[in-house]
């Protein structure tokens, strides 16, 4: 007796698996503020953008003590 080899169709394969769900979204929902700021806080950080901002920020400082009269 000889096992037919079938062809499932791409529906028929569909309703085997469960339906993928996306961990990261799910994953997001469940975070709260502070988790979220934190991880705001950490993708900016390593920007050129932050480090330009904190370049500026310092020589403005320096600038300023530099000059500053003394007392």
């Amino acid at each position: 007796m000889e096992k037919e080899n079938t062809v499932k169709t791409l529906e028929q394969l569909k309703k085997l698996l469960k339906p993928v769900r996306n961990v990261n979204v799910e994953h997001k929902k469940k975070l709260k503020w502070m988790d979220k700021l934190a991880i705001w806080i950490t993708t900016h950080v390593g920007t050129l953008g932050f480090f330009f901002v904190l370049f500026t920020w310092t020589t403005l400082w320096l600038l300023w003590n530099a000059s500053a009269p003394d007392q």
